[in-house]
């Protein structure tokens, strides 16, 4: 995978020279373990401006990213409050910070875990009074690598996201912890793929809600719903559009004079310590929305005598025809698929058992 070897050229890229700003290394002091107990996508575009950086250095804050999760909010289609998923444990990153002096350190080593144990490389940069300014992207030869975890789409899981651009802002809050922003370049072809599974996901999980879709993107219409489908959407290639260039080929070298193959992102995270396990455990508010197995939920975020969350898709854990969109929970325990003349108006059909390859 193209991911793995750029992490590979950031790797070898340690042993370079780099610029006389550019904090390398080597990094002591002890390691602070911090759990991201926020994350704040961007729900729209005033908070996509706000929650971004300037990763090629033009002067221009970058956020392409963050403005297509807050157009996917515009339509309903964006992930619900994170904050429900960081209580699950659906939702569980952390953050490393290396310092002698949490005050003023020229030396400090930043790491983000997307998930516990995740394989990444160091984010240099310096402690000044107690913020900590990120090696810029547009100059540094020894970028970040992590695997991001970002809520996106609603009801799916957050994307994984695997990126070897990677530069982090943090301010203290005066209670321990840290306020801060995560910036990042995602390849395009590496992210599409990506995004297109989520949205596959999505759309499976209430066909009806999204029928505009469906009937857009289903070329053969045969009534389902492919990834190859959707790469080949002349919308969605248009929501995921390269803003900056911080790629040749897979070696990393910003640069404003060729073509933008990588797409920018950034959120807002909040960080508290946590030297062991996950310390953002809690409640959640609402558990239909927090992508765990909870409540009363015959599948995730789905089913229940309680009626509280929303039905659940073909082939979901089930235990009374209540619990299905088909109306029909069969002996194995799992709903059944969607049919022609099951009397419902279900699947990808437009009306009763007629459309969506009826």
């Amino acid at each position: 995978m193209r991911t793995a070897a750029i992490i590979l050229t950031v790797l070898a890229a340690c042993g370079t020279e780099s610029p006389s700003d550019d904090v390398t290394g080597p990094f002591t002091g002890p390691i602070q373990r911090f759990v991201v107990d926020e994350l704040v996508v961007p729900n729209t575009q005033p908070a996509a401006r706000d929650a971004g950086l300037d990763l090629d250095g033009n002067g221009v804050i970058d956020n392409q990213g963050g403005s297509v999760l807050a157009a996917l909010y515009l339509i309903d289609d964006g992930a619900a409050d994170p904050a429900d998923q960081i209580a699950s444990g659906a939702l569980a990153s952390f953050v490393l910070v290396q310092a002698d002096d949490p005050i003023d350190d020229d030396t400090v080593a930043v790491t983000y875990l997307g998930r516990d144990g995740a394989a990444a490389t160091v984010v240099g940069g310096k402690l000044v009074g107690g913020v900590f300014h990120t090696n810029a992207l547009a100059t540094t030869r020894v970028p970040g690598a992590a695997l991001l975890r970002v809520p996106a789409f609603a009801d799916v899981d957050p994307i994984d996201l695997p990126t070897a651009a990677l530069a982090i802002e943090l301010a203290p809050d005066g209670r321990g912890g840290y306020g801060g922003i995560v910036g990042a370049g995602l390849r395009v072809d590496e992210l599409r793929p990506l995004a297109a599974d989520a949205m596959l996901r999505m759309v499976e999980f209430d066909p009806q809600r999204h029928l505009s879709f469906f009937n857009q993107a289903n070329r053969d219409l045969d009534g389902t719903l492919t990834i190859d489908e959707i790469l080949q959407n002349t919308s969605f290639q248009q929501l995921l559009i390269g803003d900056v260039d911080l790629f040749d080929g897979d070696a990393f070298a910003p640069n404003r004079d060729r073509d933008d193959e990588s797409i920018s992102l950034g959120y807002r995270i909040h960080l508290r310590p946590c030297p062991t396990g996950n310390c953002a455990l809690g409640t959640p508010r609402f558990t239909c929305l927090d992508r765990a197995l909870d409540g009363d939920e015959t599948a995730i975020d789905c089913g229940g005598a309680s009626g509280e969350c929303a039905r659940c898709p073909a082939a979901a854990h089930c235990t009374a025809d209540t619990d299905c969109q088909t109306a029909h929970c069969q002996p194995d325990g799992t709903c059944a698929a969607p049919t022609c003349s099951d009397g419902i108006q279900d699947g990808f059909e437009s009306g009763v058992d007629t459309g969506g390859g009826c």
